[in-house]
């Protein structure tokens, strides 16, 4: 037989297999009609062969004595079938929508069509024996039917075959970010991670940023990878970060739709503004001034710093408390040593503005100003 083979089926007289350009070739005879074209599934019977196309269509040759050769109209055309199994005297194969159907007899003489119980359900695959069929269901477990007087053979052992057990965890149950400053940009991201916990596999059907701030939250990580499989035992990670948009709490929920179902998670952070460091000269000397609008109660502390000589100074330092949500007014006077220095040159100073809320932890802001040269 010329080429490499990708699939092999043996049957009652002959077998076939799959070439690794799709075509197919048989040997002891079942030679497969020329205008067979590639193929996806090749299948033998007792003297009947059978294949489903790569365009998703059902194509039968060699004996057809008891119907087993006659496919159904329904499956000739392209997209129509999954798979197909051949057996002695009967074909069945799982269409497209997972239905499983078969046609011919389950007898040699005939009388008997091997007709799917009813009630069967979407199936993923589908054998045909000699006098009976089985299939394996969209839950995992079998189900077979036959010819009467073949109880043994149609019987499915109480529980060996049982559905598997989908499940999953998404942990931790809540993020909180606490306080960020709008303008910072995203904070480093939290993690959250899905496990499979269950003995099959997992899929991600979608993920959901549900609220009127859910835009403040942007995703990444390997579960936001569009529609993803966990196997069994596995996990991904999905990866949240908070970049305000306003002043105050801002919250979603993150819902991660599984084939275990929703796994729903809320999210938190609050936000707060820290206005441009406004530059005063007088007489006295030259201040800073910074308002800063915060979500809640808490302290707010203020420094600015000097590079000079490959040195960092600290030129001054001031603070301001809230009671709640509301502006803070910090002003930071410097002093002599700076006032004389912007007597020669323009200063580049940094104001490190730090908000820390109420039982929370310190979010800090940085910014870069330039204070010119006065006489």
């Amino acid at each position: 037989m010329p080429g490499a083979a990708k699939a092999v089926s043996a049957g009652g007289t002959a077998t076939c297999a799959i070439l690794a350009d799709d075509t197919v070739q048989c040997f002891n005879g079942a030679t497969p009609p020329g205008d067979l074209g590639t193929v996806a599934q090749v299948t033998m019977g007792y003297e009947t062969s059978c294949a489903v196309t790569t365009a998703g269509a059902v194509r039968c040759w060699g004996a057809n004595g008891h119907g087993e050769g006659t496919v159904p109209t329904a499956l000739t055309t392209a997209g129509a079938a999954l798979s197909v199994s051949t057996g002695a005297w009967h074909t069945c194969a799982v269409t497209a929508d997972q239905t499983p159907i078969c046609w011919g007899h389950l007898d040699y003489n005939s009388t008997v069509t091997p007709d799917v119980p009813p009630g069967t359900g979407a199936v993923t695959q589908v054998s045909a024996g000699e006098a009976w069929s089985c299939a394996v269901t969209s839950d995992s477990s079998v189900v077979c039917w036959g010819l009467p007087g073949n109880a043994v053979q149609v019987a499915v052992p109480d529980g060996v075959f049982l559905p598997p057990v989908i499940a999953a965890t998404l942990t931790p149950g809540l993020l909180s970010f606490g306080a960020r400053a709008i303008g910072a940009g995203a904070s480093a991201p939290k993690t959250l991670t899905l496990t499979n916990t269950g003995d099959a596999p997992l899929t991600i059907t979608a993920i959901e940023l549900i609220g009127a701030d859910a835009a403040v939250f942007p995703l990444s990580g390997s579960c936001a990878a569009g529609r993803v499989e966990v196997a069994a035992g596995s996990s991904c990670t999905l990866l949240v970060a908070f970049d305000p948009s306003a002043v105050g709490m801002q919250a979603a929920t993150l819902r991660v739709r599984t084939t275990a179902g929703v796994k729903p998670i809320a999210i938190d952070g609050s936000g707060f503004s820290v206005g441009t460091p406004r530059i005063t000269f007088r007489a006295s000397g030259v201040t800073l001034k910074t308002i800063v609008r915060v979500p809640t109660g808490g302290t707010v502390a203020q420094r600015t710093t000097l590079r000079r000589g490959g040195t960092t100074t600290t030129i001054c330092r001031t603070s301001g408390k809230a009671s709640g949500a509301g502006t803070v007014t910090v002003t930071c006077r410097i002093g002599a040593a700076t006032r004389a220095a912007l007597r020669k040159k323009t200063l580049s100073v940094r104001v490190i503005t730090t908000f820390t809320p109420k039982g929370g932890s310190p979010a800090a802001v940085t910014n870069a100003r330039k204070i010119g040269k006065r006489p």
